[in-house]
């Protein structure tokens, strides 16, 4: 997978990672090991300081060291958000105010966001699935539809900034995660294209942020077609002009 992206093209960016007990590991620990060779800066943010359970599949798979509480993550401190799936993680974080304010920032304010398998039951809890097309597993499909949302069949599906991938198995991992982690890397290299537009535009070129949001928010918008596995494209759907 070292073609997906070029060793140090993210150089700078950072890069949160929400995850909670019960997120999948091959979902974190796959994306995050593309992005950091590529040069970025990832955190992993969690409801509390310590260590996160995560699994791999139904099994118990380790624990990983949290960077930084959502109490002391202020999105503006990141270039993008990745969301890895696991049920327990995605259901965990979904009851959570400040977990789902986070989320609902980066969209809010313009910055890319990746969520993998159960995650994008956090942007239906968040708002930001309405009038959007996503895929996920299966079993998340009536959710997204309930909650305004389109749902399409796809291993990766870029909307406008929002790029969602189906689930990844570990004992299928060379396979299915390229593709997601295909997909994480887009996000993020939209967010290297943000970062550059902020570095050059006036300080006063900044966003309002809506006070309902005023604890935790801010992001960046995604662009370009990418491709995963061969014979699998990736499928793009832009506000107002429908798919490409």
């Amino acid at each position: 997978m070292t073609d997906i992206v070029d060793p140090q093209e993210l150089e700078g960016l950072r890069v949160a990672f929400l995850i909670a007990d019960g997120v999948s590991l091959v979902e974190l620990e796959e994306p995050r090991r593309i992005l950091e060779a590529a040069g970025a800066h990832v955190e992993l943010v969690a409801p509390r300081y310590g260590e996160v359970h995560t699994m791999d599949h139904l099994d118990k798979a380790g624990t990983v060291p949290v960077d930084r509480a959502l109490l002391d993550a202020d999105p503006q401190r990141y270039d993008a958000l990745v969301l890895p799936g696991g049920v327990a993680n995605a259901d965990h974080l979904r009851r959570d105010p400040d977990a789902v304010a986070f989320v609902a920032g980066f969209p809010t304010l313009g910055r890319p966001v990746a969520a993998i398998c159960h995650a994008p039951w956090l942007l239906v809890e968040a708002g930001v699935a309405r009038g959007r097309t996503l895929t996920s597993c299966a079993s998340l499909k009536t959710d997204i539809r309930n909650a305004g949302g389109a749902w399409v069949d796809e291993p990766v599906h870029v909307d406008d900034g929002l790029i969602t991938s189906r689930e990844l198995q570990r004992t299928r991992a060379a396979s299915r995660s390229r593709p997601a982690a295909g997909g994480v890397c887009h996000a993020v290299r939209a967010a290297r294209r943000g970062a550059l537009a902020r570095r050059a535009s006036p300080p006063s070129a900044s966003v309002r942020v809506p006070d309902g949001l005023v604890r935790k928010l801010t992001r960046h918008p995604a662009g370009a077609m990418i491709r995963g596995d061969p014979g699998e494209p990736v499928r793009r759907t832009v506000v107002g002009r429908g798919e490409s």
